[in-house]
């Protein structure tokens, strides 16, 4: 994302992630901004004797004038795009005998002198390694995050008036920690009622989690990529008002989400199971007997464990 202009909400998370005490090179990872530019922005905060803090309650405007020059010209050269187009190249060179990252550098500069510093250049060549696809443990720590997704499968109700049968989207979010669930029934996919389900399941909860992590979601992501997700402007606002975190999993990597995946299975056997001969009028009514059965779910223990979900939640997270 070398010299790319960027958004005012995505620097605001730049400033979040940085206040909740994120390192650059994760925060690099959550928003898809270079570490160099992360830098820049955190070193003109500092500079400007305002806390984080402080910074984030600053409206666009004003936060603009700490962060630029308004005065200076910005040209915009994005390099990324004609470098992507030789990766496949350079992947197939590296095999060679002998052949570098630095000696490729090298010839890539003869072609393209304005091109990126070999640091650059390095980076993301490492970012297209092919990866080996292992399993991992990833670690859970108490309001950490909350995962997000839509279940595959749907749940219906009638029109009362015409007796159509319609069926709505499953909004599912989990807390990985304790395991706590929250279930939702939407008319669609919209960004207006995924940002609505969002809030619906923090107040559930009774808090926010430092990040809010979801799938490449239409209802969040308007552009899908493996590294450098570009978040919808309505999920930015939603996230910076609620002072959390925005991350995406990788496309078609559902182990980089697994808790909210393996939830959506719980949620099958123990929601939709206990419903299916029942028989609903509208979404209300649906979401109004999911309550009952989450307050089960939640009071059963983790396989092996003697503590349930709920136990657990409101001891530590």
């Amino acid at each position: 994302m070398a010299n790319k202009l960027i958004d005012m909400q995505e620097i605001r998370q730049i400033i979040q992630l940085a206040f909740q005490g994120h390192s650059v090179r994760r925060i690099s990872e959550q928003t898809g901004v270079h570490r160099k530019s992360i830098n820049k922005y955190l070193s003109r905060a500092k500079n400007s004797g305002q806390s984080l803090n402080e910074l984030l309650t600053f409206s666009d405007e004003a936060l603009s004038a700490v962060l630029f020059d308004v005065s200076s010209s910005c040209a915009v050269h994005d390099r990324r795009a004609e470098l992507e187009k030789l990766i496949p190249f350079f992947e197939s060179e590296l095999k060679r005998v002998g052949v570098t990252k630095q000696l490729l550098h090298r010839d890539y500069l003869r072609q393209h002198p304005g091109g990126y510093s070999r640091s650059q250049f390095c980076d993301i060549l490492s970012m297209h390694e092919k990866r080996k696809d292992v399993s991992m443990v990833q670690p859970c720590y108490a309001s950490e995050q909350m995962q997000v997704d839509f279940a595959g499968k749907k749940l219906s109700w009638f029109d009362s008036d015409t007796g159509e049968k319609i069926e709505g989207e499953v909004f599912v979010a989990t807390l990985p920690f304790s395991g706590m669930t929250f279930v939702r029934v939407l008319h669609s996919q919209k960004q207006e009622e995924f940002a609505d389900a969002i809030r619906h399941a923090l107040e559930y909860f009774g808090g926010v989690p430092k990040t809010l992590k979801l799938d490449n979601l239409k209802a969040g992501v308007i552009k899908a990529d493996r590294y450098e997700p570009t978040f919808n402007k309505l999920l930015l606002e939603l996230c910076n008002h609620y002072k959390m975190g925005l991350d995406a999993a990788r496309v078609r990597k559902p182990k980089d989400k697994p808790h909210v995946e393996r939830h959506v299975a719980l949620v099958y056997q123990r929601i939709f199971a206990p419903l299916r001969n029942e028989i609903f009028y509208n979404p209300a009514q649906i979401n109004q007997a999911i309550l009952p059965l989450l307050d089960e779910h939640h009071a059963r223990c983790h396989r092996g464990e003697i503590t349930s979900r709920k136990e657990l939640f409101e001891a530590e997270e």
